[in-house]
């Protein structure tokens, strides 16, 4: 554009221009500490995570021939107050490398996972990895590309032609920042569920639903890509699960299909019946049933359907909640298959 600027204007316009770029300036900066603050969301998790199993295996991060100092003991100080600050130093000192060296430690030495493949060989993690390092040259390198972000990155299994050539500043626009925070928040996902499902494998089943549970809201969302992650995630591990589990996890799987944006209904259909076809529904239940058909968009015997789900044990706020019958719902007599549970009304007698 060219424009013709008055000489009795030239300062009032530079004034301007002055202006408009401090905000500019000002808007990168919130973008830089944006990204920052993601990082040191992992980095929080990683700390509490590991802060809570030292409650129940301490002898992960401090080993038994660890020596208590004599003088701690002589001034009055317990064990456990010695033995939780040890930790927590330890940890911190931990949280300072880098975060591959993070993340290993965490799922080689404190899990003893031996095959990290399903964190390490994923392609969020690698996305993971540039965050980290795009990070680490705005804090310390003004966003200018050096070397050593080369250098990681490359090593994360990035190509090097898809990394903005050394010297160059780079930005992390409001696109940069939503795909981050997906990537942040994944591998978070993995690390702490891998770790839990290897230290309290009685209770891996409530990693799973947790995983399950996230899923669902994922979807609830409209964000049917996040869903489809943790899901596959959780499928790596599905010999620990039960048919159940899996065949819940089959229904979120289909429904990101049959929820997935910008694509024409018929096909969204299709795509979901082609998920469904991987599982087997040899024997399912009433309120499978009625997911199924719902999957399908078959609504011919659907209040049938409905009331048998709410026979075996599907509850108004199930029917109003869960993501599967979001269009069920709008069909006319579908909610009233499942009557709202009595209404409770208490009555306390005053003191006086």
């Amino acid at each position: 554009y060219s424009f013709v600027i008055h000489e009795d204007d030239v300062a009032r316009v530079a004034n301007e221009l002055s202006t408009t770029t401090h905000l500019l300036k000002a808007a990168t900066a919130i973008q830089r500490s944006n990204l920052g603050a993601l990082v040191a969301e992992f980095d929080h998790l990683m700390f509490r995570m590991l802060k809570a199993i030292c409650f129940d295996f301490p002898e992960t991060i401090l080993p038994n021939e660890e020596a208590v100092p004599v003088g701690f003991l002589r001034s009055g100080g317990t064990l456990e107050t010695w033995q939780a600050d040890q930790i927590e130093r330890k940890i911190i000192g931990k949280l300072h490398e880098s975060h591959d060296e993070i993340v290993t430690w965490i799922l080689q030495d404190i899990a003893e996972v031996k095959d990290m493949s399903s964190v390490k060989k994923s392609p969020y993690y690698r996305d993971f990895m540039e965050v980290c390092q795009r990070r680490h040259i705005f804090v310390h390198n003004g966003g200018v590309v050096n070397k050593e972000y080369t250098r990681k990155c490359v090593a994360a299994g990035i190509d090097q032609s898809a990394l903005p050539p050394e010297g160059e500043v780079i930005y992390s626009d409001s696109d940069y920042l939503r795909s981050s925070a997906a990537r942040v928040y994944l591998v978070g996902a993995f690390v702490l569920n891998l770790t839990f499902q290897k230290l309290y494998p009685k209770s891996a089943e409530m990693s799973f639903r947790s995983l399950l549970s996230a899923s669902h809201d994922f979807l609830i969302a409209d964000l049917t890509k996040m869903a489809e992650r943790i899901i596959e995630f959780a499928e790596n591990q599905s010999s620990k699960f039960s048919h159940d589990m899996k065949l819940k996890f089959a229904i979120n799987k289909a429904l990101a299909k049959l929820f997935a944006p910008g694509v024409e209904e018929s096909e969204q259909t299709r795509n979901a019946a082609g998920v469904l076809k991987k599982y087997d529904w040899s024997v399912t239940t009433p309120i499978f049933d009625l997911a199924l058909a719902c999957i399908h968009r078959d609504f011919s015997n659907i209040l049938e359907l409905a009331k048998k789900a709410h026979e075996a044990g599907l509850s108004y706020q199930d029917a109003s909640h869960f993501c599967v019958f979001k269009e069920a719902r709008q069909l006319k007599g579908f909610m009233e298959c499942f009557p709202k549970s009595a209404l409770r009304i208490t009555h306390q007698e005053s003191a006086g």
